[in-house]
């Protein structure tokens, strides 16, 4: 498994981020955020659902990255509003 990071796999590249946006993260301070625990924040690193950069032995997590699952998790859980019923 790789894992997801700045410029990886058709992230954004350094030079495309606002100086206002690198901000970087802590893992407790992602799943503050994000409202999960560590271990999820862990988890989602793994599986690639989460881009971080290694700082020496310390893994942070670009403000970038927590706002583009807050974005794609609410593209998947949105409602269609312009679905018809279906015939019941």
């Amino acid at each position: 498994m790789s894992r997801r990071g700045i410029g990886d796999n058709g992230g954004p590249s350094l030079d495309e981020i606002p100086l206002n946006e690198m901000r970087l993260l802590s893992i407790p301070a992602a799943a503050d955020v994000l409202d999960c625990s560590r271990s999820k924040i862990y988890l989602m690193l793994s599986q690639g659902e989460l881009g971080s950069v290694k700082l020496g032995r310390l893994r942070k997590i670009p403000i970038t990255e927590i706002r583009r699952v807050i974005a794609t998790r609410h593209r998947r859980t949105r409602p269609d509003h312009n679905r018809r019923p279906s015939p019941e």
